[in-house]
């Protein structure tokens, strides 16, 4: 057990400088800038409750210079107890070097710090190394994004390795965010053509997506089975982030609809029209009414009607946070989300980031 007032120095700022995303208070803006680096303080009270467990202590002083400054110092003690208990009696046990140390801190402690270290994957994998319990840890933030390109080649479904890699090693319900931008030179995107049953097995296992951002998504292709490939993220999707996707107003309408917690929308065009003059179908409904109550990013965007019927079929719009850049109907969004809107910003580099 921990002493308190270790507990006091230790677990309180840690708790206040855990990013958001873990803490579960995420709003779906951009990741908090925090330092990737504990204080000394910090790392001293840690190293100092590995003092008896060298090969923690080794691992320790692997991950960044402040790190090596706290464990160098007990590591030599360690040598130098060692070299001494050589020259005492087998049979009697050394006080200062216990067998069985491993895991002196408690989880919720070594979560708390490695959640301190998300945006640094060199000091997360030395985490991995230390023992059972910080590799537990650790593990899920060092798989939390995953890239796959979806180009076929012949049919070959090349874009399906990073599934099969993660799929093999059991990490694929640990993914929260999942990005297929598809090809910018040629404008393809994910489309059912790309996918056969193993592939969809695979893609089926990604059950824990929180985060999905999907270049040229060909919409009317996956219709009207479409539930069949996104079945797993619908209930668990909180951020949709859409590249150029293909289809009519209702089809890109309906399938924003299908997530029913969606709560941050992001929708980014090229600046020319590509939008396909597909009927739309007026019997063509959303599943759900989404929360959306995120924030809503648009980049080049020049569909009034499309705003107009996604006001109309979902009742309104009820986002907190607006990002708008070169988008026709600004007007209407701003009048339609006024009694929820709390920010509203005009950032071309926020807007024209994709996938970042």
């Amino acid at each position: 057990m921990i002493p308190a007032v270790v507990f006091e120095l230790l677990v309180k700022p840690l708790w206040h400088r855990t990013p958001a995303r873990i803490r579960g208070t995420d709003s779906g803006g951009a990741p908090p800038e925090t330092s990737t680096t504990l204080p000394l303080e910090v790392v001293e009270v840690i190293t100092a409750h590995l003092i008896h467990d060298t090969p923690s202590l080794r691992a320790c002083a692997l991950t960044s210079y402040s790190w090596y400054i706290a464990a160098v110092p007990y590591l030599h003690q360690a040598v130098t107890t060692e070299k001494c208990s050589d020259v005492q009696n087998i049979d009697c046990p050394n006080p200062l070097h216990p067998p069985h140390t491993v895991g002196l801190l408690p989880l919720e402690v070594v979560e708390m710090i490695v959640a301190y270290l998300i945006y640094d994957p060199s000091s997360l994998r030395a985490c991995t190394m230390i023992c059972y319990s910080w590799y537990i840890a650790a593990l899920p933030h060092l798989h939390h994004t995953l890239t796959i390109e979806p180009y076929s080649r012949a049919r070959n479904f090349e874009w399906s390795d990073p599934l099969q890699r993660n799929h093999e090693l059991g990490l694929l319900p640990l993914i929260k965010r999942l990005r297929v931008p598809g090809s910018h030179d040629d404008h393809v995107g994910l489309s059912p053509i790309l996918f056969n049953c193993r592939i969809l097995r695979q893609f089926l296992a990604l059950s824990n997506v929180r985060e999905l951002e999907v270049g040229y998504l060909d919409i009317p292709n996956f219709m009207p089975r479409i539930r069949r490939y996104f079945r797993n993220f619908l209930p668990t999707i909180r951020s949709l982030s859409l590249r150029e996707p293909r289809g009519s107003h209702r089809q890109i309408i309906y399938f924003i609809g299908l997530f029913q917690h969606l709560q941050n929308l992001k929708l980014v065009y090229s600046g020319y029209d590509i939008w396909q003059k597909t009927v739309n179908d007026p019997t063509l409904f959303p599943p759900f009414i989404p929360p959306l109550r995120g924030w809503l990013t648009m980049a080049n965007f020049a569909e009034v009607g499309f705003l107009k019927a996604m006001i109309n079929l979902f009742g309104g719009i009820r986002f907190y946070h607006m990002n708008l850049c070169n988008v026709d109907g600004m007007r209407l969004l701003l009048d339609a989300g006024a009694e929820t809107l709390k920010s509203v910003a005009f950032s071309p580099a926020d807007s024209d980031r994709y996938g970042e």
